[in-house]
C-alpha cells in the first residue's frame, strides 16, 4: 500500500513537471512570437515614414529631380537605414506611363521589411484657346497700340535640347510638333474692328496661322477660364525676381506683392535679359512693363496690362482675360490691355504647353497617391 501510493505522488511529481515545462515552453514561444511581431511592425513603420518622407519631397520640393530614374535614397531613422528607390517607366517598363514607384525597404535581422507606394502624375488642365492669343469674354475696348505685336499660330516648338535649364534664346526650329497649326488670334464674340477701338487690327500687329487666321467665334469658355485661373493662384507665388525655367516650371503671380512693385505706377517693371517658364498671371489693376529682353515658355495670362518696350518672345500662348473682372481706380477704368512699342511675340507652342502640363505640380497634387503597399 505505501509502495503504491509512493509511486503515485513520484507519477503525480513527474506529470506536474512535464507540464510546467510544457506551460514555460509555450510562454517562451509566445514571447518570442511578440518580440518578432513587435519588430516587424516597428519596420513597418519606419519603412512608411521613408515612403512618406520621400513621396512629400517628389510632390512639394521644386528641387527634385524628375528627370533621372532610378533615383536612390537613404534614410536614417532611429539609427537604422533604410533604403529607397525611385523609378519610372523608363527604368522600370513594367510601370505604367505617367505612375511612378516608390520602394522603401530595411533589413532587420534576417527578414527584409518593404513598403511600397505607386504615385500617379496628373497633366495640369489648360484653358482651350485655340489660338497662339486668345481673348476671351465679350468685349469692345481691350487696345493693341503699338505695331510691333508678331502672333504665330503655327506651331513652333524649342529645339532639340529641350527641356533645359540652358535654354537660351534662338534654340527654335518649327514645324516640328505634333499638335495641329492653330489661328493665330481667336476672340469671343467680338470683331477684329471693335478689338482695337475701331482701328484695323492689321495697322497693329503681325499675325498668321491656320485658316482662318483670325477667328470671331462663341467657343472660349469664359466661366470656365475663370476657374482655372483661381486654381493657377492657388498654386502659385509672387513674382520675386525669377520666373521658373523648362525642368522647373512654376505659376508666377504679378501683383501689388511682388519684388520692384512700384505703387505710384502700379506697375512691376522687368529689365535685363530674363528667362521664364510656367503660367505667368499679370493681375488686375497692375501692368508688367517689359524693358529688357524676356523668353517665356508657357501660358501668360493678362487680367491687367501688358506693356511691351523692350523684347519678348513667349512660346505657347498668351490669354486676354473679360475686363469684367477689372475693378477702377481713382474714378478711371483700368481696362486691360495691351501696348507694344518694343518686339512682342507670342508662338503657339505644343511643346511648350506640355512641358508645363507634365511638370507644373501643384502643392494640391498634380502627382498623386494611387496606391501604397505594405
Amino acid at each position: 500500500m505505501g509502495r503504491a501510493l509512493l509511486i503515485i505522488c513520484l507519477g503525480s511529481f513527474i506529470i506536474l513537471g512535464i507540464i510546467q515545462q510544457s506551460v514555460h515552453n509555450r510562454q517562451f514561444t509566445m514571447t518570442e512570437g511578440n518580440i518578432e511581431t513587435f519588430m516587424v511592425s516597428h519596420g513597418r513603420n519606419l519603412t512608411g515614414s521613408a515612403l512618406e518622407m520621400t513621396i512629400n519631397r517628389i510632390i512639394y520640393d521644386s528641387d527634385w529631380d524628375k528627370e533621372t530614374f532610378p533615383q536612390d535614397l537613404i534614410y536614417n531613422l532611429e539609427n537604422m537605414d533604410i533604403d529607397v528607390q525611385v523609378n519610372n517607366h523608363v527604368s522600370d517598363p513594367s510601370l505604367e506611363t505617367n505612375f511612378i514607384r516608390v520602394s522603401s525597404s530595411l533589413q532587420l535581422d534576417n527578414r527584409n521589411i518593404t513598403s511600397q507606394a505607386f504615385l500617379r502624375t496628373v497633366p495640369l488642365e489648360l484653358p482651350e484657346t485655340l489660338g497662339a492669343l486668345a481673348v476671351y469674354g465679350p468685349r469692345s475696348d481691350i487696345t493693341f497700340s503699338g505695331n510691333n505685336l508678331n502672333v504665330i499660330g503655327f506651331d513652333t516648338n524649342p529645339g532639340d535640347t529641350y527641356p533645359s535649364n540652358d535654354l537660351r534664346r534662338g534654340l527654335v526650329t518649327t514645324g516640328t510638333g505634333d499638335a495641329e497649326d492653330l489661328s493665330a488670334i481667336v476672340t469671343n464674340e467680338i470683331s477684329k474692328e471693335d478689338l482695337v477701338d475701331g482701328t484695323n487690327l492689321e495697322q497693329h500687329t503681325h499675325y498668321s496661322g491656320a485658316e482662318p487666321a483670325y477667328d470671331d467665334q462663341n467657343a472660349l469658355d469664359d466661366t470656365r477660364l475663370l476657374e482655372l485661373i483661381e486654381e493657377y493662384e492657388s498654386m502659385g507665388s509672387t513674382y520675386d525676381g525669377t520666373l521658373g525655367d523648362s525642368l522647373n516650371p512654376k505659376v508666377t503671380l504679378i501683383n501689388e506683392a511682388s519684388t520692384d512693385f512700384d505703387e505710384s505706377k502700379r506697375e512691376v517693371r522687368l529689365d535685363g535679359d530674363m528667362y521664364g517658364s510656367g503660367i505667368l498671371i499679370i493681375d488686375e489693376n497692375v501692368t508688367l512693363t517689359i524693358v529688357g529682353t524676356v523668353r517665356f515658355d508657357g501660358l501668360v495670362i493678362v487680367k491687367g496690362n501688358l506693356t511691351i518696350r523692350g523684347t519678348i518672345d513667349i512660346y505657347g500662348g498668351a490669354i486676354m482675360t473679360d475686363n469684367s473682372t477689372v475693378e477702377e481706380i481713382e474714378d478711371t477704368t483700368f481696362d486691360p490691355s495691351f501696348e507694344a512699342s518694343g518686339r512682342p511675340s507670342i508662338y503657339y507652342s505644343s511643346k511648350a504647353l506640355e512641358n508645363i502640363q507634365n511638370r507644373l505640380v501643384s502643392g494640391s497634387g498634380a502627382v498623386i497617391v494611387s496606391r501604397i503597399l505594405y
